[in-house]
């Protein structure tokens, strides 16, 4: 049995062996060995034993039932007649007369258990371009679903035949409808059948859906405990199959098919060509139906329904039963009920819990109905017929209706929830921010996303912010300010935000982390060259969170698009290029001989869009760049204020960072951002803790060495002894050891240090500006000279060092600090750096380098 690690990447997963007892076969590139045994996926590597759960036993109930054996080998046949490999997670084989599929590819079955990570099996085969169909038990599904939601792509043209319970007189559970129709919404398709026949054929519509239209194909089958055992004699012949296959395909008009319309045109063709009289959606009215029934997978009510219409008691009723669930379904049924303007609509469902009050179903239909119907006020009624035969269920229908009453019904196990609602969208929820690593990501229509609106808590959605933000603020500019002249090449600014309700709070020393966004020039323009219309909106789930952006907000918002790539995106590219000497050349990049190549693109800040740019076959679906590409990450800035100086207030000092290569003018993402912001704009922002902190004793002597913006939190410093001065507070000794390049254009808050200088709060001031003069003075230059008092205020007054800006200075200016300990006291070299190494343990010693 096959073992795969949850952590494992499928696009790294290459099948070297799927093994089968009866012959030896290549599949595509998927070698298959001749003896017994399960797919083998080389590049996992067990971590533990007892991290691989084993669940086979969650199907062995499927197996107990002729019934469900006779569906299932119909399921196993058609499977093996249109895959190379069919993925059995049931606990009994399948029989299987032939070794090969109707297009003379060898097929295989094997036999798989069913784990916590199923599901990369299928992915692994489907990525090495070989197909393949699963079966599986209803209950096996929440094992899948993390690698259908996380590697969703990669499952697309993958059948999954799925036998509901067959153990119980009820049928088709709520349950199996919801693990299954939640996956409608991002292109799958669900087929449901109630019988042996109708499995083999709805099997065989299945395989032709996913296939024409590379969607995955959910394929509910089902048979009641009286069918027997059809031989497969029985079954259509390949060379029939290959016929029909010749047949729809001359039958299409178009290749430009929506997949409702496709899906339609296939069932004609199927039932023109076999004669039977298959529907992906009936409707069943009187002249005057007043009320609705709407039924997906109830066995109980598929055996009523066919003399509802005669009966006087169901006269005035619209029977809606649903063959193919899609995208399109709950909108086909809303214009129905519209156009029958139904007063009351009864969705049936068969939960094994009785207390259950909807379904997805349910929750689908309502939605889309009163989207469409905003001011409606019909009545919706979810009925839950578990445990209900052919008599209570009637009983049990009409009683929700209210034909019949409930004292009527007794007999009947009911729950119903009833539901008369006028939506109001409160649009203001949907945020420019409604944000979001789905499900993989994919392309979402507005009634989904109104659909998580309104039901929020059961779809699981996030539609305000996103969920990988922890507690984040929102806060407007209130001013901004250039220190630096505008004819200056670098530009250094001060920003200051107003936190007004937000309930940010922050303290001495702490950082603000600032959440960027990519230029919005550069935004359309990568879009426009991508192909992508702005406002399509795109979901990815995160966490088991459903976060819906438009591909304008993906890119402006979200993902660093302009970063620099890891060598995961080159071999993600190489995947998907078209052209066979661009994946060459992308997979060479990333391999050992090809570590210069790398390291040059790196040091050239050679981006996310700058590869697809130079690599244009390689052009991945929207959708891939959603999940292949990371979020923009927060940037963290040490606040330059004081809270209490400044209350409701937070400042921040920045430089802008620019840079040419030979791909133009490089930006940094957020200091472009910040810059680019005018008073009145809001941002998002959090807090982080920081160990930059004032001594708790305001008499400890404080001396900082900042260079550039390294100047922010010493700032705040000053500011917050001069707020404790004022208010009666005795204050200790400080020292500022400040460098940049050129005092008439960097002497950063010149004036306002002066004045404190002034006032006796800066005790003492030293301003090391390197390229004022031809020898260029450095703070360590600065530190050297006052070696005396570096000593007396940090050994004999045991005062605190900070030193914030770049990293280079770090060993000279310690150097310079060891250098005035020995001179001024008995240590050595050797006991005046464990000295400091002692402070740096008691926060005496801070460092704050980037």
């Amino acid at each position: 049995m096959s073992i795969v690690n949850n952590e494992i990447s499928v696009d790294s997963l290459n099948i070297s062996g799927i093994q089968s007892s009866e012959y030896p076969a290549t599949l595509g590139n998927t070698k298959v060995n001749s003896t017994s045994g399960s797919p083998n996926i080389k590049s996992y590597k067990t971590l533990t034993s007892d991290k691989n759960i084993n669940l086979s036993i969650v199907d062995n109930k499927l197996s107990n039932s002729s019934a469900y054996q006779t569906s299932k080998h119909h399921v196993g046949y058609i499977s093996s007649a249109f895959s190379e490999v069919v993925l059995n997670y049931t606990e009994s084989s399948l029989k299987n007369t032939n070794n090969s599929n109707i297009y003379g590819n060898p097929s295989i079955s094997t036999l798989m258990e069913t784990r916590s990570g199923a599901g990369f099996s299928a992915a692994a085969i489907s990525n090495n371009n070989s197909s393949v169909s699963v079966i599986s038990g209803s209950e096996s599904l929440i094992y899948f679903k993390q690698n259908l939601i996380n590697h969703y792509s990669s499952f697309k043209g993958t059948v999954f035949h799925v036998a509901c319970d067959a153990s119980t007189t009820s049928s088709t559970s709520t349950d199996d409808i919801n693990n299954i129709i939640e996956f409608s919404s991002l292109g799958a398709i669900v087929l449901i059948s109630s019988s042996p026949k109708e499995s083999h054929d709805k099997a065989i519509l299945a395989h032709f859906v996913a296939k024409d239209l590379q969607v995955p194909v959910f394929h509910l089958f089902y048979s009641s405990q009286k069918d027997t055992y059809s031989d497969l004699t029985d079954l259509v012949s390949y060379e029939r199959l290959l016929s029909f296959g010749k047949f729809f395909e001359n039958s299409l008009l178009s290749s430009n098919y929506d997949p409702k319309n496709f899906v339609s045109e296939l069932f004609n063709s199927f039932n023109t060509f076999f004669g039977s009289q298959y529907n992906i959606l009936t409707a069943q009215k009187s002249a005057t139906s007043e009320n609705a029934i709407i039924s997906f997978g109830n066995q109980s009510f598929t055996s009523l329904k066919f003399d509802l219409v005669g009966s006087s008691l169901f006269a005035d009723i619209l029977v809606i039963d649903i063959h193919v669930y899609g995208s399109w379904t709950s909108s086909d049924i809303s214009s129905i009920l519209s156009s029958e303007n139904s007063k009351k609509v009864v969705v049936l469902g068969n939960t094994p819990y009785s207390s259950s009050k909807s379904s997805r179903l349910y929750l689908e239909i309502l939605t889309n109905y009163y989207f469409g119907n905003i001011n409606s006020t019909t009545e919706f009624i979810f009925t839950n017929l578990v445990e209900s035969n052919e008599i209570t269920a009637e009983e049990t229908i009409l009683s929700s209706i209210g034909i019949i009453s409930q004292q009527d019904s007794e007999s009947a196990s009911l729950t119903s929830e009833k539901l008369s609602i006028e939506v109001e969208v409160d649009t203001s929820k949907v945020s420019a921010f409604a944000e979001p690593q789905v499900l993989s990501s994919s392309e979402t229509t507005l009634f989904e996303l109104n659909k998580q609106v309104v039901f929020n808590e059961s779809f699981t959605s996030s539609l305000d912010t996103s969920p990988e933000y922890g507690n984040i603020y929102t806060i407007k500019v209130s001013k901004t300010v250039r220190l630096t002249p505008e004819s200056y090449d670098r530009n250094l600014f001060h920003i200051e935000f107003d936190i007004g309700n937000s309930g940010l709070t922050y303290g001495i020393g702490e950082a603000l982390g600032v959440y960027g966004e990519n230029d919005k020039d550069d935004t359309l323009n990568f879009l426009n060259w991508y192909g992508v219309n702005p406002d399509t909106l795109y979901t990815k789930y995160y966490n088991d969170k459903a976060i819906t952006n438009s591909s304008y907000q993906w890119i402006k918002q979200k993902l660093d698009i302009f970063g620099r790539p890891g060598k995961k995106f080159y071999e993600f590219l190489a995947a998907h290029a078209a052209d066979e000497n661009e994946a060459a050349q992308l997979k060479y990049i990333v391999s050992p001989e090809g570590k210069e190549n790398f390291k040059q693109r790196v040091e050239n800040t050679v981006t996310y869009a700058d590869l697809l740019i130079e690599f244009k076959s390689a052009h991945p679906p929207f959708s891939g760049l959603i999940d292949n590409v990371p979020f923009i990450k927060q940037r963290h800035y040490s606040i330059s204020s004081s809270a209490n100086m400044h209350p409701n207030k937070v400042h921040l000092l920045i430089v802008t960072v620019d840079w040419d290569n030979k791909n133009g003018t490089r930006y940094g993402l957020c200091t472009r951002y910040l810059n680019s912001l005018k008073v009145g704009d809001e941002i998002k922002v959090s807090v982080k803790p920081s160990a930059m902190k004032l001594p708790q004793d305001d008499m400890k002597p404080v001396i900082m060495a900042g260079l550039g913006t390294g100047m922010a939190p010493f700032k705040a410093f000053i500011e917050e002894r001069a707020y404790r001065k004022a208010q009666g507070i005795e204050i200790g000794p400080m020292a500022l050891y400040f460098g940049s390049r050129h005092r008439k254009m960097e002497y950063l808050y010149g004036e306002e240090l002066e004045a404190y200088h002034t006032d006796g709060i800066l005790t003492r001031i030293q301003l090391a500006f390197s390229r004022d003069q031809k020898d260029k003075v450095y703070i360590q230059n600065k530190l050297s000279m006052d070696s005396d008092i570096i000593k007396s205020w940090l050994l004999d007054s045991e005062g605190s060092f900070y030193l914030c800006g770049p990293t280079w200075p770090v060993a000279d200016v310690k150097e310079a600090i060891v250098n005035s300990f020995v001179e001024f006291s008995d240590m050595n070299a050797a006991s005046a750096s464990k000295t400091i190494e002692e402070m740096k343990d008691h926060e005496r010693y801070v460092l704050e380098v980037y």
